[in-house]
């Protein structure tokens, strides 16, 4: 098989298909990391109701901790 049937196809599977799914996978992650960072610009963590003590513990805890959506 030439380097250009290797590149072009993976196991069967046309590559550039692949690249595509995983570009626009990684662009939906984007926008809603996004999203979620906007929000974040919102809240204001000073407040003594804050469970947190600034944005940037917000956003590592958020985006560390496991999402269960049970809807």
């Amino acid at each position: 098989m030439s380097e250009s049937d290797i590149l072009t196809h993976i196991e069967g599977r046309n590559c550039v298909e692949i690249l595509r799914k995983i570009e626009c996978r990684d662009s939906l992650a984007e926008a809603m990391y996004n999203q979620f960072a906007d929000l974040l610009t919102r809240m204001d963590c000073q407040k003594p109701y804050s469970v947190s003590w600034n944005c940037t513990n917000c956003l590592c805890c958020i985006t560390t901790m496991t999402y269960r959506n049970d809807t």
